[in-house]
């Protein structure tokens, strides 16, 4: 495909799961989740979108408690309370 055709289809490079947002993460969880419900799934495909899933889900777990250790940061600053314990 030419550099003309790319830029006329404006053609996103697929993000990587350091690029995706925490919704875009749970979104592909949750269809993960949903197409291991389905029956039918062979189990080489099984196996590879539960890894999938398992590393999504971490990943999600890391950033929701990177966001509340922020929040309770941000909580003790408000109260005066302790010195920015970053």
């Amino acid at each position: 495909m030419s550099e003309d055709t790319r830029e006329k289809k404006k053609v996103k490079p697929k993000k990587t799961e350091e690029q995706l947002t925490l919704e875009e993460k749970m979104n592909r969880l949750e269809e993960v989740v949903d197409a291991l419900g389905k029956p039918g799934t062979d189990l080489g495909e099984a196996l590879a979108m539960y890894k999938e899933g398992v590393k999504l889900a971490d990943a999600c777990l890391a950033e929701l408690e990177g966001v509340e250790k922020e929040l309770r940061i941000l909580e003790v600053s408000e109260e005066g309370g302790e010195d920015d314990p970053r």
